[in-house]
């Protein structure tokens, strides 16, 4: 018994022994894992140091940015504003005055002087605009670009547009709701506005069509610019909308030759680099929308209408100051105007 005591006591001290040596283990491993779990600490908050130093660089450099776009902002308008000064010099300062076009009486008021009455013609356009339907034919192309612009925001705005069906109904009557479901989805401001005024024209008597679209803010312009369009630049079913309003930096020259028979338009525009990606289609727009309102509304022939736009640039801008001929075949053949580039 003595000596089974002896070898317990000696088994109980060997484990004893090995659990002070695991014990002893462990108490390096919890060393070890505390040193590492120290080293966390300390690259972690290296880490938020150098995230607070990268959030610090990119204020600084949007900061930069917005100086940097201020500034060309500013050096733009200053070169416009020194090219403006130079076509007034050369081209006389009503040649260079500016022109705001907002409605079909301001259309008609660039039309030659003394040679219109500016609200007959207005009456006349709005009229021809009514009898071609063209507010249904344009609140057509905004459900179409609504729904373009839908599917670009995502499948949810797309779903959305989808589900709500139709515009118009067979009888050619504005479905409400599914529009201003549809233009919510869409989430464009400028399209909204525009599709409302024609959803209101549409609804309406032709007589009272007819004021609406001759108002300053009804959407007479609109349907113009988007009936005047070129059968080249997709016409007036074409899923670019016209826009509601154009500007021309200068309004140029307007007169009648050969009796009234042939409009004249000469018109100009001023960027502060060579832009013709811009400046053609500004361009086109505006002298197609006079070659339309003169052949309606005063009896001039279209297709002999003599259309000259011109791009004026800062000469230090441009290495020759020439139109590339591309571009002047794109005017021609597209909007029917004559390009030219002038370098001042």
């Amino acid at each position: 018994m003595v000596e089974q005591l002896a070898g317990v006591q000696q088994q109980q001290a060997e484990m004893q022994q090995q659990q002070a040596a695991t014990h002893q283990v462990l108490a390096e491993m919890q060393q070890q894992l505390s040193g590492v779990q120290q080293q966390q600490a300390g690259m972690q908050q290296q880490l938020a140091g150098v995230q607070q130093q990268q959030a610090g660089m990119q204020k600084q450099l949007d900061a930069v940015q917005a100086s940097t776009s201020r500034t060309e902002a500013r050096l733009g308008h200053l070169f416009e504003a020194d090219v403006r000064t130079s076509v007034a010099s050369s081209c006389g300062t009503e040649y260079a005055k500016p022109a705001l076009v907002k409605s079909l009486h301001d259309l008609a008021s660039l039309l030659p002087l003394g040679k219109v009455d500016v609200t007959n013609a207005a009456e006349k356009a709005s009229r021809v605009l009514v009898d071609a339907n063209m507010p249904l034919k344009l609140l057509h192309v905004c459900e179409r670009v609504a729904l373009r612009r839908a599917e670009q925001r995502g499948a949810e705005a797309a779903a959305c547009c989808e589900k709500a069906g139709k515009w118009v109904g067979e009888d050619s009557s504005v479905r409400v709701e599914a529009m201003e479901a549809c233009l919510s989805a869409c989430g464009d401001t400028a399209l909204a506005t525009l599709a409302r005024k024609l959803r209101k024209a549409v609804g309406e008597s032709p007589e009272e069509q007819v004021a609406d679209l001759r108002s300053d803010d009804g959407p007479g312009l609109a349907c113009l610019l988007a009936a005047s369009r070129p059968a080249a630049a997709g016409g007036a079913d074409d899923d670019d909308l016209p826009g509601e309003s154009f500007q021309l930096d200068a309004s140029g020259r307007r007169e009648f030759r050969d009796d009234g028979a042939v409009l004249m338009a000469d018109v100009g525009e001023i960027k502060s680099s060579m832009n013709y990606a811009t400046a053609v289609p500004q361009l086109g727009r505006a002298l197609c929308a006079l070659r339309w309102m003169a052949a309606t509304c005063c009896g001039c022939d279209a297709a002999r209408a003599q259309l000259t736009g011109r791009l004026f640039v800062p000469h230090s801008q441009v290495v020759l100051a020439t139109a590339d001929a591309q571009q002047v075949a794109l005017a021609r053949r597209v909007y029917g105007f004559q390009l030219h580039v002038h370098a001042l």
